[in-house]
């Protein structure tokens, strides 16, 4: 059986609170691009507690992972090139 990290999982590996929370920001900014569900949770807390699930779903289902990358890049086309840069390598 493979594991598979969640957000925080990953998360947890950086030592800047500031890395920490961008990644965070942008990673919740993808899941909610591949779920929209998660759109309607407003409790940051338990935003973060279903990121995490969803993030192990994700890697548990079938998915195009490239297709996926693609639809939040073109997502972002309105962010300054930089900022599409930091979005994308997280």
């Amino acid at each position: 059986m493979q594991d598979y990290w969640s957000v925080s999982d990953f998360l947890s590996q950086y030592d800047s609170i500031n890395t920490m929370k961008s990644y965070r920001s942008h990673l919740v900014k993808f899941f909610t691009l591949i779920y929209p569900e998660l759109e309607n949770i407003k409790d940051y807390e338990s935003k973060i507690e279903n990121l995490n699930e969803y993030s192990i779903k994700y890697f548990t289902e079938d998915r195009d992972i490239r297709k996926d990358i693609i639809l939040y890049k073109d997502s972002l086309k309105d962010s300054p090139p930089k900022s599409r840069l930091a979005k994308l390598s997280c």
